[in-house]
Formats: C-alpha cells, structure tokens, sequence
C-alpha cells in the first residue's frame, strides 16, 4: 500500500476512535425539576432543583434569572433580574444527582429562566441546558415557539464533535479513494 492513503487511514481511524470515546463518555442528562419545565405557579418558589441521570461533579453549576417582571401595576417589565446560583450535589445527596438553588421567596411575578452546566462525577463530560417557568404569569408563546417550555439541552462542544466525526469519515473515504487510484 503507498504511504499517503496509509497515513489518511490511519488518521481518519484515530479521529474515529476520539468520536467514538466521546460518544461513550457518561453525561449527567437533565431528568426532572421542581418547578417543571413550562410550569405556571401562583407564588415565588423557595427553592428549585434540577435532577440529572448521572453523579455530577463538583464543578457542575446552575442559576436562576428573571428576563420579565411584572409590576404591581400589571405591566411587564424587560431587562435582568437579580440571579440566584447553585453549585454541585449537596453533599447529603449520596447519588449526587441534582442541583439546589436557594431564591428569594419574595422575588416578583414574571419569567423565570434556570441555566445550567452539568459535569459528569466520571470522564467529566459536559451538557448544558435552560428551561423558563412563569409567577404569576402566561408563558408568551413567541418566546417558547421553537423549544416547547424554553427547554434546550445539548453537549458542550457539539459542533466541534461532529466535526471530529466528519473529518474521521472524510479520511477514511480518501485513504480508501486514493489506495485503489492508479499510480504512474
């Protein structure tokens, strides 16, 4: 075999394989919260959680935010509300398995967004997500048209993933290509 479809094939398999163990790696994936994702409440909880299928690590983070308020006049008001963080599994928590945010039980109506990063306790793979619940309030439906509840989970880096893959498929396609193309 000539050495230049050799070496593709061999870099295209060892992209391969990088893909392939990245597909493997464990992730914590959202499971459940309390408040629900799209939840309408009548009252500011005190606390929210979110419950992933896999042990976090401690670095795994999450906050809470307000993007509309409602005054006391009933009009809505846009901007950044105050933002409330949590940080890993409490160490209570034997599965390690969820998130604690403590808020302000007196926060004001209106649309509330919960972000987070979820690190994996094993291989440390991330996934990132958001949901919106509401206080008093409809959710508006411009803002959830595209992802039911303003739910959006996905890996960290998962372009530069499929990138990898591509690229390993893309190798292993021209070393074949090339190792039956007639040489003068």
């Amino acid at each position: 075999m000539k050495v230049a479809p050799l070496l593709l094939l061999v870099l295209g398999v060892l992209l391969l394989s990088f893909a392939l163990w990245n597909w493997l790696v464990p992730r914590a994936h959202f499971v459940s919260s309390t408040p629900q994702p799209g939840a309408v409440l009548n009252d500011s909880p005190s606390e929210i959680v979110i419950q992933f299928s896999d042990d976090l690590a401690e670095e795994s983070t999450a906050s809470v935010a307000s993007t509309i308020t409602v005054s006391t006049t009933g009009n809505r008001e846009f901007g950044d509300g105050k933002r409330f963080f949590g940080q890993g599994p409490r160490l209570e928590d034997r599965e390690r398995r969820a998130i604690h945010i403590r808020l302000d039980p007196n926060l004001p109506k209106g649309l509330y967004w919960v972000q987070w990063t979820a690190i994996a306790g094993r291989g440390g793979a991330q996934r990132s997500g958001r949901y919106c619940y509401a206080v008093g309030m409809k959710i508006p439906q411009d803002i959830v048209r595209d992802e039911p509840n303003g739910f959006f989970e996905r890996d960290y880096r998962y372009r530069n993933n499929r990138a990898v893959l591509a690229g390993g498929i893309l190798l292993v396609g021209l070393g074949l290509l090339l190792s039956r193309w007639p040489m003068k």
